[in-house]
């Protein structure tokens, strides 16, 4: 009966307001440019029956319509715009006790604009808003003003769901009254999911008996979505006890709050997780102020957040327009925290005062400026500086004038000292000199500076700003990628577009350039800033450098970047890594990398090809041929290695790592490869977390693989070879040798962090731990295995740890299973450690026999963390770890007994390894070289090798069996590399010595003219180049080079021909030169012998008549010596000729030559 009379009394209600007003269509087709024009109600109706037509039809409101007297029917869903006009709907009723989801619209997907809800009256169940119960869009300049709501769950003042990616400007609720039986009320929205709100405020009140009660929104849930610029003064009155009660957001789930505030009243006793500002969450928030004066039992926000930056003040502190100024707020007239004015405050009505005198929008009061001048700051602004005295100009604006005074504090006198003086006003400005004097000790600091300004005709300003002390270059690195894709590079060859990214820790200012040299000489080239989300390096700067052809021997390119940061620090002094880049076409080593054939490596270049030409080098093989050095060289890893790495025995020498910041470093990144017989001696590794000297993580097959007088630090997970090693592998025959780690986090070992299946057999560790972090180890860090064993290995690294420090010890901090065999410990373990740590391991769960350590050495500590029954351990004092016979007891297999093996595995020498037992096979002579490393020789002359000596500590002076291989022939120009090795009598081999000779030629040739130095010739004569010979000391056929001017003999003047060469080593000889006069032929004598030839006439006008018993060529010159022209008949036209003097040449067929001056007129 009762579902009955609910129908009867919907089916009334539709039917009254439809028998009331028929749809009228409005005019306009709805196109954005001819909308449909809203004025009635009757276009109101005619809207909410085509409202599931409405989709990108546009609606424009022409006046305010009042719907008095209906009982309004929501629309069920809009997918349209409608844009108010900046009119009203009034009066408009809904009353739906018993119904769900009521608003002047239901659903509303589309966009609303420019319109107010006046008088409003919404009664529903669960899921109500005044203007929809779900919005999905963009809501601009949207009011709901005097207006109530009644319901029972899930109800807000426009709508209760607001989501989609939206954004909500310049709305409000006003003079709201909201009363509610159930949880989740709020004055603007209830779930807001994604939405941003700017200038947005709510008045009123809330009366409400449920749980998460808001005056502003119930819940903000986004990722970056922000609330800016709002405010509440919506009164709370809730029940005793109902949580989650808060004057903004009741819940804030991500996302920010800023420069917004409340100051409504909250009473009747909340909860837990309410709040004036917020309930529970875990977004941020900045420059949020709430009236603790009126809301004084309650603090700020529900749960800690550290991300929250809230002010509780007083009512007049409230009201006081330097208490938000000071936060950024951007206020009318204000233009030290931007030109929007989006804030004002009434300081002109001391009574009444609009909005009771706090904060409101500027808009809200049509723009009328309520706000009394007040002094503008505008030099506040944080300073950085690496002076230790800094001044500049310091000013201040009154728009009224008058007098404008400063005070100015530091928070810290200790770190920096503030004057203002020189104080002048001119007009509305007034100018000091602000005076900031560092008296700290530290290379970086920083303290908060308060300036405050008053003035007669304005309101005083207080402004607070930053002073940063910084003479510290900031910190930088280089990176090297083709094409910007990809893993960092280091070799790039011909054409590669290499994008050069410097990256720093702090802004740069100014230009900041790139230039390089070595491969290419690059000039100063400007560098583009880039946007990037990186937390480490967060300041990025590209250059797009195209690689050249080769441009010569060098195969090194190496950067250099100049820029300064905000104090004026250059950092082109502090770029921790990577100057460098192997440029070119020759970096390839020799050989096709097949396992018949493997890359043969011997430099530098050859390692930094690997990755950029072949990635992974999945399958490849590799040999070194002899010792590499890295020094000079930032070394960065081959990010993954899987191939096959022999080291002959060699070393990679002096490699440096310097990325403080950054995690997984060492000579390789992954290895996923196998590398045997390798040695990295003087390493350097610096890395943030993850790091190794050989590598990251360990994922094959280790063989004789060593790291020797090295050091590595890091902060967490740091290990000597590898910070993890795994997948049922086997490490044999390796060693860490006088390591040096320094780490100030977690997870240090001097071979392996957490090893996982991983069997380890005839390694040791030697040098030093120093720690700050919990689990540090000897050897290992953890030993997590069903069946793998650790056997025949010892550490004598010595561990400085922490007072307190956890799970510390002698050789593995964390045993998970496996065993661990005749193994030792006899380092010094100091610092006091902690819980679960032990002289041989911490805690752990496996099994191990004829395990030792020196208790003498460590006799404060035992010799596991936890007590475990599979442990034999035998604590003995030094004298007792020096004895063969206390390990042979044990089983260990000695040199000269078989009883427990015939591997000779180890051996006890009394000048050995401090008198404890060393690993036989490690036991390796040493050869030191004598003499000079290099020698140069000049070719032809005499080399007499110095020579090289080799001493074992077992067979002493071995020198004589030094095998020598001496390829040098001074007869021959070129590098030859001459090797020493040697073997004690255990077989065991030295590492191989080596020293280059280089066979050079540094005489040049010498050149001898053929011919004399100086030849005089006639003008019109023929010249012929006689040449030079060379001769030289080491090459032949060399050629001589004529060069200088050109000997040209119809045009009189002074020669001088060059005559040069060089040798193929270069060397240019001394250059020869031979100078040619061409002479005028009127400076030969003339002569006139009429028995053999007559001229006539002279002087000539036109023909000239040359009479001769021989037949003749004539050449006629003039006055300088040119050549005018030749002829060969007996009568001449000179008739074009100009007038002067001519010189004629006539050389009979006798051979015989007569000159005659003639005259032409």
């Amino acid at each position: 009966m009762k579902k009955i009379t609910i129908l009867i009394v919907v089916l009334l209600s539709a039917i009254s307001v439809s028998s009331q007003t028929n749809p009228v269509n409005p005019s306009g087709d709805g196109t954005q440019q001819n909308p449909y024009q809203m004025t009635s109600i009757g276009n109101l109706y005619w809207m909410a029956e085509n409202g599931a037509n409405s989709s990108n039809k546009y609606f424009t409101q022409l006046n305010d319509i009042d719907l008095s007297g209906l009982v309004w029917v929501p629309i069920d869903r809009f997918t349209g715009y409608y844009d108010g006009g900046g009119f009203e709907i009034q009066n408009m009723t809904i009353n739906n006790p018993l119904e769900d989801y009521n608003g002047f619209f239901k659903d509303l997907n589309g966009e609303v604009s420019n319109l107010t809800l006046s008088n409003a009256s919404v009664t529903g169940n669960n899921n109500n808003g005044i203007l929809a119960y779900s919005l999905t869009k963009d809501l601009v300049n949207v009011h709901i003003v005097n207006s109530s709501l009644t319901g029972v769950t899930e109800n807000a003042g426009i709508s209760s769901t607001a989501s989609g990616n939206i954004n909500v400007v310049n709305c409000s609720v006003q003079n709201i009254s909201i009363n509610t039986t159930g949880n989740n009320t709020a004055a603007i929205f209830g779930y807001s999911w994604e939405v941003a709100i700017d200038k947005t405020f709510a008045t009123g009140v809330i009366n409400a008996t449920g749980n998460t009660v808001s005056g502003f929104i119930k819940q903000h849930h986004t990722n970056n979505k922000i609330i800016s610029n709002c405010y509440s003064r919506v009164n709370l009155n809730v029940a005793d006890g109902s949580t989650k009660v808060a004057g903004l957001v009741s819940q804030v789930t991500g996302g920010q709050i800023n420069n917004s505030y409340y100051s409504g009243v909250i009473s009747g006793n909340p909860g837990g997780q309410s709040g004036a500002l917020f309930g529970t969450g875990n977004g941020t928030s900045t420059g949020c102020f709430w009236d603790n004066e009126l809301n004084s039992s309650i603090e700020a926000a529900g749960t800690t957040n550290t991300g929250y930056v809230m002010n509780g003040l007083g009512t007049s502190a409230l009201k006081d327009i330097s208490s938000f100024l000071l936060e950024n707020w951007d206020f009318l007239g204000d233009t030290g925290n931007g030109t929007e004015d989006i804030w004002e405050i009434d300081m002109q009505n001391e009574t009444n005062a609009y909005n009771d005198g706090y904060p409101f929008f500027n808009i809200q009061n049509g723009n009328e400026n309520l706000t009394t001048p007040y002094l503008d700051v505008t030099s506040a602004v944080d300073k950085h500086t690496n002076l230790e005295v800094y001044t500049e100009n310091f000013s201040a604006t009154s728009p009224n004038g008058g007098d404008t005074s400063f005070s100015i504090t530091s928070s810290n006198d200790s770190i920096v000292t503030a004057t203002i003086t020189d104080v002048s006003t001119v007009d509305t400005i007034t100018t000091g000199t602000l005076s900031l004097t560092y008296v700290g000790s530290n290379t970086n600091d920083m303290a908060s500076i308060t300036v405050t300004a008053t003035n007669p005709n304005s309101i005083a300003i207080i402004k607070n700003f930053n002073y940063y002390y910084d003479n510290t270059v900031p910190t930088g690195k280089i990176e090297y990628r083709i094409n910007g894709n990809g893993n960092q590079v280091f070799a790039v060859f011909p054409g590669d577009v290499v994008q050069v990214k410097a990256m720093f820790t702090e802004p740069l200012f100014g230009d900041v350039t790139v230039q390089g040299s070595g491969y290419e000489t690059l000039t100063p080239q400007v560098m583009t800033e880039l946007t990037t989300t990186s937390n480490v390096y967060p300041y990025h700067y590209e250059f797009d450098w195209t690689v050249p052809d080769d441009a010569g021997a060098a195969n090194l390119e190496v950067f250099s970047i100049n820029g300064y940061d905000r104090a004026g620090n250059a950092v082109s002094s502090n770029l921790v890594n990577q100057k460098q880049l192997f440029c070119g076409s020759n970096l390839n080593p020799s050989g096709s990398g097949t396992q018949n054939d493997p890359y043969l490596v011997s430099f530098p270049k050859n390692l930094a090809w690997i990755y950029r030409a072949l990635g992974n080098a999945s399958s490849k093989y590799f040999a070194q041929i002899n010792n590499i050095d890295l020094d000079g060289i930032d070394w960065i890893q081959n990010h993954q290695f899987t191939g096959y790495y022999d080291g002959g025995g060699f070393e990679i020498q002096n490699m440096t790592i310097n990325n403080p910041l950054e995690d997984y470093n060492g000579f390789f990144k992954d290895l996923n490869g196998e590398v045997s017989n390798l040695t990295l001696s003087n390493a350097s590794v610096t890395g943030n977390n993850n790091n190794g000297i050989l590598a990251y993580s360990l994922t094959k097959d280790l063989v004789n693989v060593h790291i020797v007088n090295s050091s590595l630090t890091g902060v967490t997970e740091n290990a000597g070879i590898s910070s993890t090693a795994s997948g049922n592998i086997n490490v044999v025959n390796c060693s860490v040798q006088n390591i040096s780690i320094n780490t100030t986090g977690n997870n240090t070992a001097a071979i392996f962090g957490y090893s996982w299946e991983v069997a380890i057999d005839k390694t040791f560790a030697t040098g030093v731990i120093n720690a700050t972090g919990n689990t540090v180890s000897g050897f290992i860090k953890q030993h997590h295995t069903n069946n793998k064993i650790i056997s025949n290995c010892y550490s004598r690294v010595n561990l400085n740890v922490a007072d307190g420090s956890t799970k510390v010890a002698g050789l593995v901090s964390q045993v998970t299973g496996g065993q661990i065999n005749n193994s030792y410990y006899s380092g010094v373990i100091s610092g006091n450690p902690g819980g679960q740590s032990g002289a041989l391991f911490g805690t752990g769960n496996g099994t191990s026999t004829g395990c030792f350590w020196d208790n003498e050495l460590n006799s404060s500590i035992e010799a596991a963390g936890t007590t475990n029954t599979g442990y034999v351990m035998n604590g003995l004092d030094s004298n007792a770890m020096k004895i063969v016979s206390t390990y042979t007891d044990a089983s260990w297999d000695f040199v000269d007994e078989t009883v427990n093996g015939a591997e000779d595995i180890w051996d006890i020498t009394a000048d050995l390894n401090n008198g404890y037992p060393v690993l036989y096979k490690a036991i390796v002579p040493v050869i030191t070289l004598l003499g000079n490393d290099p020698e140069t020789v000049e070719v032809g002359a005499t080399y007499t090798d110095a020579g090289a000596t080799a001493l074992d500590s077992v067979d002493g002076d071995i020198t004589t069996t030094i095998v020598t291989v001496n390829p040098v022939d001074t007869a021959v120009v070129g590098i030859y590399t001459i090797t020493y090795n040697v073997s004690n009598t255990s077989g065991n081999a030295a590492t191989e010595v080596t020293r280059t000779v280089t066979v050079q030629d540094t005489t040049a040739p010498v050149i001898t003219l053929t011919g004399d130095a100086s030849i005089t010739l006639e003008v019109g004569t023929t010249y012929s180049e006689e040449g030079a010979t060379v001769t030289d000391n080491y090459d032949s056929n060399l050629t001589v080079v004529v060069g200088g001017d050109t000997v040209d003999t119809t045009t009189v003047g002074t020669y001088t021909v060059t005559y040069n060469v060089s040798d193929a080593a270069g060397n240019a000889a001394t250059q020869v030169t031979r100078t040619v006069i061409v002479e005028p032929t009127l400076s030969i004598p003339e002569i006139d012998d009429k028995e053999m030839i007559s001229i006539y006439p002279n002087p000539v006008k036109e023909d000239i008549i040359i009479n001769s018993s021989e037949k003749t060529s004539t050449q006629i010159f003039d006055i300088n010596g040119k050549l005018i022209r030749t002829t060969y008949e007996k009568k001449t036209d000179l008739s074009d000729l100009e007038s002067g003097i001519y010189l004629l040449r006539i050389i009979m067929q006798s051979g015989r030559v007569h000159h005659k001056k003639i005259i032409k007129e």
